[in-house]
C-alpha cells in the first residue's frame, strides 16, 4: 500500500488550504472588531466559518485526487485509508485554531463559542442572546478540552459528508446529478406540506435529530463521529470499481 504520499499529499492540500482560509479571516475579523467595536455581544462566528471552510474542502478534495492517484498506481480503498487518517487530525487542528482564536477576540468582545452556547449558555439562560458584555468564556482546561473535542467531532461529521456527496456525485450521471441538486429544494418544499402523515415524520425526525446531535456534549460528539465514519464507509461501495470521467 503507498498509503505514505497519500497522507503526505492530503496533509499539504489541508495545511495550505487553512493557511489561506485563517489568514484571510483573521484579516477580516481584526478589520470588523475596529469597526464594530462598541458592540456589547457577539459570537464571532469561527466556527461557522470553519464549517463553511470544510464543506468546501470536502466537496472540492476528491475529484483532483482521485484522478491523481487513479493516474499513478494508487488503489481506491488506499486512498480512502489515507484520507481517513488525516480527516480527524485537520479537524482537531481547526478545532484548536477556534478555540485559540475565540479567546483571543474574548479579550476585545465577549465571543461564546458554538459549544458555549448550545451546552452552556443556552442550558442556563435558555436563549441565545442573554449574555452581557461582562460574560468571560471558561479557562479551565477541562472546559477547553471539551469544547475542542467536541467542535472537532462535529467538524469530522460535517467533512466526511460533504466528502460522501462529492463522491457521490462524480459516481452519477447527469440525471442523478440533477436530482441530488434539487434534493434539499425538495426537502424544503416538503417541509411545508400539508399532508398530516408527513408533517407528523417531519416532527419527529427533526426532533430526534436535534435531541441526538445537540441533547449533550457526549451524544452529541458520538454522532458527529459516527456520521463521518459511515460516510467513509459508504464511499467504498461507491468508487470501489469507478473509472476516471473526463466531465
Amino acid at each position: 500500500m503507498n498509503l505514505k504520499p497519500v497522507i503526505i499529499d492530503t496533509a499539504r492540500t489541508f495545511r495550505k488550504s487553512m493557511l489561506w482560509f485563517y489568514s484571510i479571516y483573521i484579516a477580516i475579523m481584526l478589520a470588523l472588531s475596529v469597526i464594530f467595536i462598541h458592540r456589547s455581544n457577539s459570537t464571532s462566528g469561527t466556527e461557522m466559518a470553519t464549517m463553511i471552510f470544510l464543506v468546501v474542502t470536502g466537496l472540492t478534495i476528491f475529484r483532483p485526487s482521485f484522478v491523481l492517484y487513479c493516474s499513478t498506481g494508487i488503489s481506491r480503498r488506499t486512498m480512502l485509508t489515507g484520507m481517513l487518517a488525516v480527516f480527524p487530525v485537520a479537524c482537531l487542528a481547526a478545532s484548536i485554531l477556534d478555540t485559540a482564536l475565540n479567546r483571543l477576540f474574548n479579550l476585545f468582545h465577549p465571543n461564546a463559542s458554538n459549544y458555549e452556547m448550545l451546552f452552556g449558555i443556552l442550558k442556563i439562560h435558555n436563549s441565545l442572546f442573554s449574555y452581557s458584555s461582562s460574560y468571560h468564556p471558561p479557562m479551565d482546561i477541562g472546559s477547553l478540552a471539551a469544547a475542542t473535542l467536541w467542535q472537532a467531532a462535529v467538524y469530522f461529521g460535517v467533512l466526511s459528508l460533504a466528502f460522501f456527496l462529492a463522491v457521490l456525485f462524480y459516481r452519477l450521471g447527469k440525471f442523478g446529478r440533477v436530482l441530488l441538486c434539487m434534493s434539499p429544494v425538495i426537502l424544503f418544499f416538503s417541509l411545508f406540506s400539508t399532508l398530516q402523515p408527513l408533517i407528523s415524520f417531519w416532527r419527529w425526525f427533526f426532533g430526534g435529530i436535534t435531541q441526538l446531535l445537540f441533547g449533550n456534549p457526549v451524544s452529541s460528539s458520538l454522532s458527529f463521529l459516527v456520521l463521518g465514519l459511515v460516510s467513509f464507509v459508504l464511499c467504498w461501495p461507491v468508487i470501489r470499481r469507478l473509472g476516471v470521467k473526463r466531465t
